[in-house]
């Protein structure tokens, strides 16, 4: 009998590095155990990114994905002027957000 096992990635910009590290600590308890589990991946936002990967067993390249970001990949905005943060509505009726994520998107 197959065992499934369900896990959810949350959204939420860095939030999104936390998941990878759960998705290796899954992985790694999996192979010290010894056991075959099939993952059904759900995520939001950034969780699906993830999950997108996670399904193809692409674990060890999204890691090294994560590893390889900084601040300015992924927002777009210069350190210093993290300090003080100005919230704008970009395109209203599609998102809100603190800062522009178009590197994110690409």
């Amino acid at each position: 009998m197959k065992e499934y096992r369900g896990v959810v990635l949350s959204g939420g910009g860095a939030r999104g590095s936390y998941g990878v590290g759960v998705l290796a600590a899954l992985r790694a308890a999996d192979q010290e155990k010894q056991v075959q589990v099939k993952n059904v991946f759900i995520g939001s936002s950034i969780g699906a990114l993830n999950a997108t990967l996670a399904a193809q067993d692409d674990i060890g390249n999204l890691i090294d994905l994560w590893k390889s970001l900084n601040v300015i990949d992924v927002l777009d905005e210069k350190k210093q002027k993290l300090k003080k943060v100005n919230c704008y509505c970009e395109h209203l009726e599609d998102h809100f957000s603190i800062f522009r994520i178009l590197k994110l998107k690409k």
